[in-house]
């Protein structure tokens, strides 16, 4: 039997509508998370549990289902993750030693000088929507 003659759509119709409703589930699921965890103030354990339960989460989503990439003839390669794993090893390196050594005003740590940004719940809900968003579009790259 013919699947067209029968009405059914075709697959690319149908994976295209099933990653427009992922993204949108996606999209919905990010916005009432940044709703919630909007009111919790910068820089306390509660937003440090938040970051940590979201890394965890997007580690087991990665780890057990790979997103399907844009363009799966394109090899991914190493040389592309240089520069990050280089700015990882940076950041992580500078943050460490200021929060074993303390943070002083002529050696501010990043977090010390992009905290008084998200003071306000506002500023915050977009900060995390943006930070989800940028790490939704990384994953599917």
């Amino acid at each position: 039997m013919d699947t067209q003659a029968a009405g059914a759509h075709p697959p690319t119709v149908r994976r295209r509508s099933r990653s427009a409703r992922r993204r949108l589930v996606a999209i919905g699921a990010a916005a009432v998370f940044a709703l919630i965890v909007a009111p919790i103030p910068t820089l306390t354990w509660q937003a440090s549990l938040v970051a940590i339960a979201v890394g965890v989460c997007v580690v087991f989503l990665v780890v057990t289902g790979r997103p399907v990439r844009a363009d799966p003839a394109k090899p991914v390669g190493g040389r592309g993750a240089i520069p990050w794993i280089v700015l990882i090893v940076v950041f992580t390196v500078l943050e460490l030693s200021a929060l074993l050594t303390g943070s002083r005003p002529g050696f501010p740590t990043l977090s010390g000088l992009i905290g008084p940004m998200f003071l306000d719940t506002t500023t915050r809900l977009v900060g995390y929507v943006a930070w989800l968003g940028t790490g939704y579009w990384l994953l599917r790259r």
